[in-house]
């Protein structure tokens, strides 16, 4: 009787074992034919907005910045510099990990897939968000809104900043409506081309962020008695930095940190961060400031997301 139970578990416990070999056998040819994911080949994507295609910007501000957003990845960036809102868009409905773009185009982002993370920061002391101003000739009358009463005489610094656009979203604003006849200038990181425009004679009145038309007074491009300047909107976070809200939120605190300590005194720089700091001036930046959600949702309440739509 106890011969028949031995032989008995036995069997069983061979027949365990064929069954475990059996099935390791079968995860490992699973293994060779399951699909897999494909492999990154890249660290973190960055997607930028850059209309005019500056050369400056594309071949030292972009790629620098691209490298601090890597930081900790194993693999380098991909940093896709676009030239029109339709193609960045488009870009970033395919989930990249960050969106670099001015304010105007952030703020008709999906708030449910993107997050602030860093605005533009100016050097010290004029290191305040900038305003958007209205530059009129003196001769030009005092019109409150020239846009409207007078839109062949105004050009505005571009179509896609607030501090151009944000005049024209109040709450409430239909959609692509526009005053006909305007202009626009084609780089909304440098108001200098809408300004030029004014000086020479081309217009009246000019929209265009304030930073751009105090450095143009300082210099001597135009003169305080030849001109006024009035502020025209609450002051705007300018160019932005977004992060994909399905990054883990320790990566994307870190992200801003680093982002925070360009352009300022601090020991531990990365070669990267360096790099980005010498490059920033270009744009006449000094660094950035962290820009957080409740932030900027201050910024939705008091413009509308979605105009111009059918500018470039």
């Amino acid at each position: 009787m106890g011969a028949m139970v031995t032989d008995r578990a036995i069997s069983q416990a061979r027949t365990v074992a064929w069954s475990a070999a059996l099935f390791v056998a079968l995860l490992a040819g699973a293994a060779t034919w399951w699909p897999r994911p494909a492999a990154r080949s890249s660290g973190p994507v960055v997607v930028v907005l850059d209309p005019v295609g500056d050369e400056r910007r594309a071949l030292t501000v972009w790629p620098a910045l691209g490298r601090v957003l890597a930081a900790g990845s194993a693999l380098p960036p991909e940093v896709v510099v676009t030239r029109s809102l339709a193609e960045f868009n488009g870009l970033a409905a395919a989930r990249p990990d960050f969106l670099v773009c001015p304010d105007g185009v952030a703020l008709a982002l999906d708030a449910g897939r993107w997050v602030p993370l860093a605005a533009g920061r100016r050097a010290a002391p004029r290191n305040l968000r900038p305003r958007g101003v209205l530059v009129s000739r003196a001769t030009g009358g005092d019109a409150a809104e020239p846009w409207l009463t007078e839109p062949a005489a105004v050009i505005f610094g571009d179509s896609l900043s607030l501090c151009a656009t944000g005049v024209l979203r109040p709450l409430g604003t239909a959609a692509g409506s526009m005053p006909a006849g305007v202009a626009w200038g084609p780089d909304p990181y440098d108001h200098a081309p809408a300004l030029h425009a004014l000086r020479m004679g081309g217009y009246t009145h000019a929209v265009v962020r304030q930073w751009d038309a105090e450095r143009f007074l300082a210099q001597g491009l135009l003169d305080t008695e030849g001109w006024s300047v009035r502020d025209v909107t609450v002051p705007v976070p300018d160019l932005v930095v977004m992060a994909a809200r399905d990054l883990p939120a320790a990566e994307r605190l870190a992200r801003g940190d680093r982002l925070a300590g360009i352009g300022r005194e601090l020991a531990d720089r990365t070669p990267a961060e360096r790099e980005l700091a010498a490059a920033l001036p270009v744009m006449g930046l000094a660094g950035f400031n962290l820009l957080i959600e409740p932030d900027f949702e201050l910024v939705r309440r008091n413009f509308a997301a979605d105009w111009p739509r059918s500018r470039p």
